[in-house]
């Protein structure tokens, strides 16, 4: 059995950045994954805000610069153009593929296994291999192996997506570059996203808040190219071809927080499947594994990776985000599941008086308080939202015959 300080299941974009930050130590690590070759996630190219992108290291992957925020709702287009560029598209895979790592690499292995031994754990794969790590970290994002092996409450799978990469579009120039958000409950309960590349290629995804078992991969994947179908993308894209498509799923913003025990950390936020927003999955992938390898390190050199001295990964982790990520979820979890497409319209009217471009990029970023929250909604909508979450749980015979919330979305319909 071979012995090392770290072991990293995973080669996501947290599993990878951890290694990178950990790179040049004296420390013994192992980076496991299944995949054949490092750089193959399901979506190559993801938003993030720049200056997380420039403060890694990234830069020169950056492939857009956006130069505004739209969001769409069923006839209105409401949003920001920006001197400067506050996010960007950054292709993931094209880093991954670069990356030259000198720790030790264990590709197209399968993670069967873990349990305890005296300091540490040992991990078992699917060729009957053994490792030994003082501390082990699971950074296999929505599909939590080694959280789920050890018995640890898995984040609910709660959404699900589909997007592709497309060619030869007819983007107007004055439109070329800019980052698009669609609420349409025509075919979906959730959120479209467009990002533009230029004229001719572009990013168009869409997401349903249910779990992947609820839908046939076909069906969200035949909903999302008729959401193509919709102006003005449908005249953009009438010759573009599907250069990768992709399906993910995971949890919504805010599900996924660090785990933390004796010898095992648990990090990530599904980057890698998840939806590609703006201050969402890589962004908090990245900054998660850069200051847990701060951490980390330390731990092991002093010798002490209980969960005392691990749970500063806990800690920063509530002092970063736990304030973003409680009112994102309300936004996300009391917003976005229970409106009508006439409440998404109440919100872009809003949005397009009351906004100025600083709090647009805040919604994006995710940066939400209570203030930012409370502008969002009026008192109209606020009521119309109350009387849908009544309507969609009470019992039928209960319900406000006056009203009828939409439920999330059935294939079966």
């Amino acid at each position: 059995m071979i012995k090392y300080d770290l072991i990293i299941v995973g080669a996501g974009p947290a599993g990878l950045m951890l290694a990178r930050q950990l790179d040049d130590t004296n420390l013994d690590i192992l980076l496991v994954d299944q995949k054949k070759k490092l750089g193959s996630t399901n979506t190559g190219i993801y938003g993030c805000v720049r200056h997380v992108i420039d403060r890694l290291g990234l830069t020169e992957y950056i492939v857009n610069k956006p130069t505004g925020m739209y969001l769409y709702g069923s006839k209105q287009i409401t949003g920001f153009k920006y001197k400067s560029c506050p996010y960007v598209n950054v292709d993931i895979n094209k880093w991954a593929k670069e990356l030259r790592l000198k720790c030790n690499k264990k590709l197209s292995t399968k993670i069967l296994g873990i349990e305890k031994k005296d300091n540490g754990y040992i991990v078992m794969d699917d060729k009957k291999n053994k490792y030994y790590g003082e501390i082990v970290v699971d950074c296999t994002g929505n599909n939590q192996v080694l959280s789920s092996i050890l018995g640890i409450r898995r984040s609910a799978q709660d959404f699900y997506s589909a997007s592709f990469e497309l060619e030869n579009c007819s983007i107007p120039k004055e439109r070329a570059s800019e980052v698009a958000i669609a609420y349409d409950r025509t075919y979906t309960n959730y959120g479209i996203w467009f990002y533009n590349y230029g004229r001719k290629k572009c990013q168009f995804g869409m997401g349903d808040m249910v779990g992947a078992k609820d839908i046939p991969t076909k069906e969200i994947i035949k909903r999302a190219k008729q959401a193509m179908s919709r102006e003005p993308w449908s005249i953009w894209l009438k010759d573009a071809k599907i250069e990768k498509e992709s399906v993910g799923f995971g949890p919504t913003i805010g599900a996924h927080k660090p785990i933390v025990l004796d010898n095992f950390v648990s990090i990530g936020n599904a980057a890698g499947t998840g939806l590609p927003f703006i201050g969402v999955g890589l962004r908090f992938a990245l900054e998660m594994s850069d200051y847990a390898s701060q951490i980390i390190h330390r731990s092991i050199i002093l010798d002490d990776c209980s969960t005392k001295q691990l749970s500063a990964i806990k800690k920063e982790f509530n002092r970063r985000y736990s304030r973003n990520f409680f009112y994102m979820q309300i936004f996300q979890q009391l917003g976005l599941k229970y409106m009508e497409q006439k409440d998404w319209d109440l919100f872009l009217d809003k949005f397009s008086k009351d906004f100025n471009s600083g709090e647009g990029y805040r919604l994006a970023y995710g940066d939400l308080d209570l203030p930012l929250l409370l502008k969002m909604f009026s008192f109209r909508s606020g009521m119309r939202m109350f009387f849908n979450i009544i309507n969609f749980h009470l019992p039928k015979f209960l319900r406000f015959k006056e009203r009828k919330c939409i439920p999330p979305f059935d294939s079966r319909r």
